[in-house]
């Protein structure tokens, strides 16, 4: 079943119980099912263990972003409080792909990107922040750079045993 459809399902039962669709950004974040084919945790993988990522295009692509700790407490606080039932686009940040390639590599400054297809540009997925679902955040936020950090260092803790 497509995301499109399974939205489909649950609009109809709008009318009978309050239902809330949640459109994720790109998910990035440790996990124990964490996903590499998300850009970020891919990035932080191979700068982590390879010394080097990959950018495809001309890197200026624009991509929606969500950390997993934010879209945990927000699915958690739907739990807990009132909102009107509707559809929400929990995403943090838009980024290009090349500003986050340079806060990694701030955080190994020896990262090697290396550019596939540099001469082409690639398409963009933005969806823009939505404030109502956002504001469900009670907890500190932090920097993006906050964020990769702390990826870094669960995959040099769990390397490490």
């Amino acid at each position: 079943i497509s995301k499109y459809r399974g939205e489909q399902h649950v609009l109809r039962l709008m009318d009978k119980m309050p239902t809330y669709i949640v459109r994720c950004g790109n998910v990035y974040g440790y996990g124990i099912s964490m996903r590499f084919d998300a850009v970020i945790n891919r990035f932080m993988f191979d700068a982590s263990f390879n010394g080097r990522i990959s950018i495809y295009g001309d890197g200026m692509q624009r991509r929606s972003f969500i950390y997993i700790d934010k879209i945990t407490e927000i699915l958690q606080q739907l739990l807990n409080v009132e909102l009107k039932p509707g559809i929400y686009n929990a995403v943090d940040r838009v980024m290009p792909i090349l500003e986050v390639a340079s806060e990694i590599q701030d955080l190994y400054p020896d990262m090697e990107m290396l550019y596939i297809n540099q001469h082409m540009k690639m398409r963009e997925l933005i969806v823009q922040p939505d404030d109502k679902i956002l504001s469900l955040i009670q907890s500190p936020r932090l920097t993006f750079k906050e964020e990769l950090e702390s990826i870094m260092k669960r995959f040099h803790d769990s390397s490490a045993q």
